[in-house]
């Protein structure tokens, strides 16, 4: 018996701390950026969806602009979360654009990163071959849980 409850509580040992880092809830995370953009998006236990983040441009000719990713009516593809960790690549515009969204969601706080880059040729018009390059650099954010 003395073997039993021994066994039994090295598995609960073990299986409660690696379930408490797993644990976040489900819902929508909004708030603002390191660059004070808005940014929001929906976790599952399996998915990030409708991820939109506002970030702010820095372009090789000198430009600087601010823009919402993606347009109001569109958002990201969904991310896989795995343990609480998401991290994923997106490509758009025929490969004039390129982003990554990684991040972790404990309990009910997202903290994540933001890296965009574009390439725009001399008529300002989005183009894999264009020269002038636009970068968003590290755009974090540490966000709440809002809803549902």
């Amino acid at each position: 018996m003395k073997k039993l409850i021994l066994i039994s509580t090295l598995v609960v040992a073990l299986v409660v701390p690696a379930t408490a880092l797993a644990a976040f809830m489900s819902g929508t995370y909004a708030g603002k950026t390191s660059q004070g953009g808005p940014v929001s998006f929906k976790a599952t236990q399996s998915k990030v969806s409708k991820f939109r983040i506002g970030v702010v441009w820095k372009c090789t000719d000198g430009d600087r602009f601010q823009t919402v990713l993606p347009t109001k009516t569109s958002y990201f593809p969904s991310q896989n979360i795995t343990s609480g960790n998401y991290n994923a690549s997106f490509t758009g515009s025929g490969g004039a654009s390129k982003y990554v969204n990684k991040g972790k969601i404990v309990n009910r706080r997202a903290n994540g990163t933001f890296i965009g880059t574009r390439k725009y040729n001399t008529n300002d018009d989005l183009d894999p071959n264009g020269t002038v390059i636009c970068r968003t650099g590290n755009v974090t954010y540490s966000v709440p849980r809002t809803g549902p």
